[in-house]
């Protein structure tokens, strides 16, 4: 719901396995549904999730996902300053 010219953003997204760099958008909650990921962020701190998890990630952050299991998630972005 919603979309990339809202402040907010809500929503379910998927992802196979694989590794990627992302920069976010807004600062966003989420928590994983189904799967393992890490998160790697440019300090190089490994971050493990797993399904149950929450986490946070800020407006501007960027960090690499590596996903070792088909991942599920619910997230909720907020950019205060619009897209």
């Amino acid at each position: 719901m919603g979309n990339f010219e809202t402040r907010l953003q809500v929503g379910v997204w998927e992802c196979s396995t694989g590794k990627f760099e992302y920069t976010y958008t807004g600062d966003e909650i989420c928590t994983l549904l189904e799967g393992r990921v890490v998160i790697t962020d440019t300090d190089g701190a490994a971050h493990h999730f797993a399904a149950g998890d929450t986490f946070f990630t800020q407006l501007g952050e960027t960090v690499t996902w590596e996903v070792l299991e088909p991942v599920k998630k619910i997230f909720h972005i907020h950019n205060k300053e619009g897209a």
